[in-house]
């Protein structure tokens, strides 16, 4: 190659850069009908991507609603253990408490790194079609 990296070349060609080269219609055409394949296979991972993220914000919801039962099971034991007189065992159970509350908003913060990535990829999905049906376009205005 003369000194342009693979990486210049794709953005080149994902930017249309290549598209009006003038080497021919059959040139333009065969360029459009690659980045229409590129696009496709790019959303099919972005597809793919958007199935996993969506079963583990599934699971992170189930761990999340888990961890609700816990702090509530815990905490109703604590006041048992005040109400007894038991103050080491509902000190403990304190403790157990707040380890449980970190988890759950752990647990939180990972949900919403889930959705903000998924919405993300979605964007991608959207711009993506949006490029396949403008390369579609074109090859049907260069058949012309």
């Amino acid at each position: 190659m003369n000194g342009m990296s693979l990486m210049a070349v794709a953005a080149m060609m994902t930017t249309g850069a290549f598209a009006s080269a003038g080497n021919g219609n059959t040139d333009d055409i065969a360029l459009n009908k690659m980045e229409i394949q590129q696009q496709k296979q790019q959303n099919d991972d972005l597809q793919s991507n958007i199935a996993d993220q969506q079963q583990a914000i599934f699971d992170l919801v189930q761990v999340k609603t888990s961890l609700e039962d816990d702090i509530a099971m815990i905490e109703a034991r604590q006041q048992r253990s005040e109400a007894k007189g038991n103050i080491a065992k509902a000190n403990r159970l304190d403790k157990r408490i707040a380890w449980d509350q970190a988890l759950l908003k752990a647990n939180e913060d990972h949900i919403r790194e889930y959705l903000a990535v998924e919405r993300n990829d979605m964007r991608l999905m959207n711009r993506n079609g949006e490029r396949i049906d403008n390369e579609e376009a074109a090859i049907a205005k260069e058949k012309e």
